[in-house]
């Protein structure tokens, strides 16, 4: 993803983006406790002249009974191993 505070760059664009980046593209998810999936995947930010920012594994969390995100937020770390093991 390309971020540049010149171009106008805004944290809900950046939220719904790697919500939607994580979902079509997990590297991995688990299924938990109380009928959650918990998807995440590796992302990288740059500047728009390819300048690296920043890297980190978003943790997208999802109900399984109707597919609705409940909660997403950026971590250095994959936050996906409460009670399962990976898929």
């Amino acid at each position: 993803m390309i971020a540049d505070r010149e171009s106008g760059f805004h944290w809900d664009d950046f939220m719904a983006d790697f919500v939607q980046y994580v979902l079509a593209t997990p590297d991995r998810y688990t299924v938990e406790y109380g009928g959650k999936r918990c998807y995440t995947g590796y992302f990288q930010l740059y500047r728009s002249d390819w300048t690296f920012l920043y890297a980190f594994e978003p943790t997208v969390i999802v109900s399984v009974s109707n597919n609705r995100v409940i909660t997403a937020y950026p971590t250095t770390t994959e936050d996906c191993s409460r009670h399962a093991t990976w898929n």
